[in-house]
């Protein structure tokens, strides 16, 4: 008798455990689910943001990829429930995102000097909750999911590549610079991100160009050389130039040329 009572606490006890951790695999089980359904539902949205990106940016130009708030209005900052997961919510947040030049473990010992470009990327970020996809709940159930990608501007053919540079006339003395010229690389009219540009001075005068980290604008600066020797210091030829901006893209040449420069020494 007293053998089967234990026996009997024994299996009592053994159930007791089986039914907490059963109860327990099923409760994890809904919160992998409820998890999954959020990443299942952000990624969708990713692919419907970049799918949106692909129809509405291309040709290249048909609508601004820069800045923001004119070629991402559709989605920056926008909201919603899920259609098939009626209680999750979702948010979009667009932001600008830098790239630097691939040649960036060269440029970098010079920070000032590394080349970036600004326009070409957006950063996406999809937030999504149970609640407001921004708020972090207590418990794993209120978990958010967050998901960021990077989405840049479509691809063109490269045909009827033109620089063009504007800006304006300018007489630059001892000492002066000129305002800022821009120089900006169009394919078929349409124009192409961030593209890097090499500056020269073209003509019987030589000024110093001093580039921007984008390589799309710069101001020429007449330079001259004083007593002491200093050698960086350099002479500025007096004359007439004009400043021309170089651009290679993929494999193609193509230049530009600014309005007239005077640089005089006095």
């Amino acid at each position: 008798m007293a053998e089967a009572i234990v026996a009997m606490f024994v299996l009592l006890g053994g159930f007791t455990v089986i039914f907490r951790l059963f109860h327990t695999a099923i409760h994890y089980s809904g919160i992998i689910d409820a998890q999954q359904n959020k990443v299942r539902v952000a990624l969708n949205k990713l692919e419907e943001v970049r799918a949106w990106s692909r129809s509405v940016h291309t040709p290249v130009g048909s609508t601004p990829f820069d800045p923001i708030s004119a070629g991402w209005s559709s989605w920056h900052n926008k909201s919603g429930v899920d259609d098939d997961y009626p209680e999750i919510c979702w948010k979009v947040i667009v932001e600008d995102y830098v790239l630097y030049s691939p040649c960036w473990q060269f440029e970098s010992i010079k920070s000032s000097d590394q080349r970036k470009m600004e326009r070409c990327c957006k950063q996406v970020t999809v937030k999504v909750n149970t609640t407001d996809p921004e708020a972090i709940g207590t418990g794993m159930m209120n978990r958010p999911v967050v998901i960021t990608t990077l989405i840049g501007q479509p691809s063109i053919e490269t045909t009827n590549l033109t620089v063009s540079v504007t800006g304006s006339p300018a007489t630059v003395v001892q000492g002066g610079k000129t305002p800022t010229y821009y120089a900006v690389l169009r394919a078929n009219g349409h124009e192409i991100l961030d593209p890097f540009f090499r500056w020269a001075t073209l003509g019987d005068a030589t000024g110093t160009c001093l580039e921007s980290a984008t390589g799309g604008n710069m101001t020429v600066e007449h330079k001259i050389a004083v007593p002491n020797g200093n050698p960086s210091v350099i002479y500025s030829v007096p004359g007439d130039c004009v400043p021309r901006a170089t651009c290679k893209f993929r494999g193609s040449t193509v230049t530009g040329d600014g309005p007239t420069i005077s640089i005089q020494d006095s």
